[in-house]
């Protein structure tokens, strides 16, 4: 008999707190100058790569080449569908130079493509943890030099998350997550404090470019600490316990992950087309409701081949 996987609920409460985020942030409205997105995109998705990298595990070539050309062939679809979208509703033509540019959320397939692939190559190297975080942080700052970018196959992406793919992978050593749930909670809320006022007056994480100028190394390194900073905090304060429904749902961010690009796409061509203003409190609904739609479709058998599920 095959034995019973236990789900760590606390964990996919992490994960639909965080693709609810990213739904959020994805859409377009007015915060009263507050910039809600500076918050969002601080984290957000490190924490989602740190995830993945925690849930990453040694796999056999067989099945590591399985699940690669399945993130592939999710991208081929998904990607189609925007490009079909774009052609059919704003009148772009269809091109198939558009693939090497992944169309909103999509570069994080070909990254978990590229991060899974360098696991399995360096795994067998038996780097020591540290000096494989260390080798990251470098490689996701030098990797702005080089001149490819604009989401072209999410590789600036790649390199920027990396390190927080790989202390993903290190948070498999429960002695480093116990140190974690043991930090002095008044010195972690004042680092928390000063990460997300710093996050606040920084521009949006979002490295998808080569840098304009060598400054912006910098800049890119200060954002990474900074997220590192907010995503220790989330581990160390997020509830023990989530309600049922939330850790339910988290166990089908994929879904919402992919599904609410092409909402979120028709959802801002509707209000540019009226004119129409949301503000955070209608924005709050729309992706309230965008989670709601989403779940349903999870019942609904064409939905699930899409993503290439039975």
């Amino acid at each position: 008999m095959p034995a019973v996987v236990t789900r760590d609920t606390r964990l996919d409460g992490m994960k639909f707190v965080l693709i609810f985020l990213v739904i959020l942030g994805h859409i377009s409205y007015y915060d009263y100058g507050i910039r809600v997105n500076r918050f969002i995109y601080a984290f957000h998705m490190p924490m989602f790569v740190m995830i993945s990298g925690y849930l990453t595990h040694p796999q056999s070539f067989t099945r590591f080449k399985r699940s690669s050309l399945k993130l592939l062939a999710l991208y081929l679809i998904f990607q189609t569908g925007h490009l079909v979208y774009n052609t059919l509703v704003k009148g772009i033509p269809f091109s198939l130079k558009a693939y090497m540019d992944p169309s909103l959320a999509l570069w994080y397939l070909f990254c978990l493509i590229y991060w899974r692939c360098a696991y399995h190559l360096l795994r067998p190297l038996g780097v020591k943890p540290v000096y494989a975080l260390l080798i990251s942080i470098v490689l996701s700052v030098l990797a702005g030099f080089i001149p490819l970018g604009n989401d072209c196959l999410g590789f600036q992406r790649a390199f920027s998350f990396l390190p927080f793919f790989v202390f993903g992978l290190m948070l498999k050593d429960k002695s480093l997550v116990n140190k974690i749930n043991q930090l002095n909670i008044p010195l972690m809320v004042v680092l928390l404090l000063l990460a997300l006022v710093s996050a606040r007056l920084l521009p949006n994480f979002m490295p998808r470019s080569p840098y304009f100028v060598w400054k912006e190394s910098i800049l890119r390194l200060i954002q990474s600490v900074i997220a590192f900073v907010i995503c220790m905090g989330m581990i160390r304060f997020f509830p023990r316990r989530v309600p049922g429904l939330i850790s339910l749902l988290g166990q089908w961010t994929l879904y919402y992950y992919l599904y609410h690009t092409f909402m979120v796409k028709g959802l801002d061509d509707i209000v540019q087309h009226y004119h129409i203003d949301l503000n955070i409190f209608s924005a709050l609904m729309c992706a309230i409701l965008m989670v709601i739609v989403i779940a349903l479709m999870h019942r609904v058998k064409l939905f699930r081949i899409l993503l290439l599920e039975r």
